[in-house]
């Protein structure tokens, strides 16, 4: 299920996301690196301590700090510096998903795709077959969907690649940029009440 990931094809958009979202980078949460990985599934698992590999199947659940990894499938393959690497896929019927906060207050990174390839000690999350990611920081939102997505957390930085795996029509990549001012404005209007037409009167 591993690809190789090639920046230099010409259908990849490259977005930097540190000066859109926020003043500086909004890293992973640093104390999710010093924190036990949980596993867990439904059908099976494998565990290679002298290798360093475990390969669980069935609903599975990886969480590590504010990082939560769902999938069908998982590979996990320990480095030799104690961190991991996790290669997931979905089902036809739920995708793979990521979610990890942010060291910004409030803010987090939501993915989904068919498969996806999260390294744990570069910090980055390869998303493979109709992905979708949200990215939160300080000034607003971006949302991105495509055929892959690669998402750099350390440099805080997003690439998408259009293709026939891509969930839009034409298998185009598409990028939506929400300034805070357009956020704070959609919760209010979603959280506004509406006028009581009845309020004052009696049966």
């Amino acid at each position: 299920m591993r690809r190789r990931f090639r920046p230099s094809s010409p259908k990849f958009v490259v977005c930097a996301l540190c000066a859109a979202l926020g003043a500086g980078p909004a890293l992973a949460d640093r104390a999710d690196s010093t924190r036990s990985v949980s596993l867990s599934f439904d059908d099976r698992g494998l565990s290679d301590l002298a290798k360093g590999r475990t390969e669980i199947v069935g609903d599975v659940v990886l969480s590590q700090g504010s990082t939560l990894l769902r999938a069908e499938r998982a590979d996990l393959r320990e480095t030799p510096d104690g961190f991991y690497r996790a290669f997931a896929s979905g089902r036809p019927s739920r995708q793979a998903s990521f979610r990890q906060g942010r060291d910004a207050p409030g803010a987090a990174v939501d993915g989904s795709a068919d498969q996806l390839d999260y390294d744990a000690r570069a910090a980055t999350v390869h998303l493979l077959g109709k992905a979708y990611m949200r990215v939160e920081g300080a000034r607003g939102r971006m949302e991105a969907t495509g055929s892959t997505i690669t998402y750099d957390n350390r440099a805080d930085v997003l690439v998408v690649e259009a293709g026939s795996r891509s969930p839009n029509p034409q298998g185009r990549g598409r990028i939506l940029y929400m300034p805070s001012a357009v956020v704070d404005a959609s919760a209010s209007a979603a959280l506004r009440l509406n006028p009581s037409l009845t309020l004052g009167q009696r049966d």
